[in-house]
């Protein structure tokens, strides 16, 4: 009854809570676990994987083809004018009237705050 608590990885809680005579399920070893992905059997892997996704099995190793996602229309929302910023950061801005949308983002917090920050985008996105 408590198979759900060791597949989640506690199998000594499992264990612990299980009623006496009963044997908590045993997680498959890290060999099996291998052997279930090689097969292509891997419960939730294919489920995850986007429609038109193909499968070829080469010698030593498996191709996998994942089609490209359709754009999604982009939310404009307002840029921050490059003669809003303070003096020293419109420098860095020259010829340039507006930040993109990433910049406009993050701008109160890059400038006008001590928050850290982590800023993940794709190359050239303006980061």
């Amino acid at each position: 009854t408590l198979g759900w608590l060791a597949q989640a990885g506690f199998e000594p809680a499992a264990a612990l809570l299980s009623p006496a005579g009963e044997e908590a399920p045993q997680k498959p070893s890290a060999m099996e676990q291998l052997s279930e992905m090689r097969s292509g059997s891997a419960k939730g892997l294919v489920g995850s994987l986007p429609a038109g996704t193909t499968h070829d099995l080469h010698d030593g190793y498996v191709e996998v083809c994942v089609p490209p996602t359709k754009s999604k229309a982009r939310d404009e929302g307002a840029r921050v004018p490059i003669s809003s910023l303070p003096q020293f950061a419109q420098l860095a801005f020259g010829g340039v009237q507006s930040l993109n949308q990433l910049q406009s983002a993050v701008v109160e917090t890059a400038l006008h705050s001590n928050e850290n920050m982590l800023v993940c985008a794709p190359t050239g996105a303006g980061k």
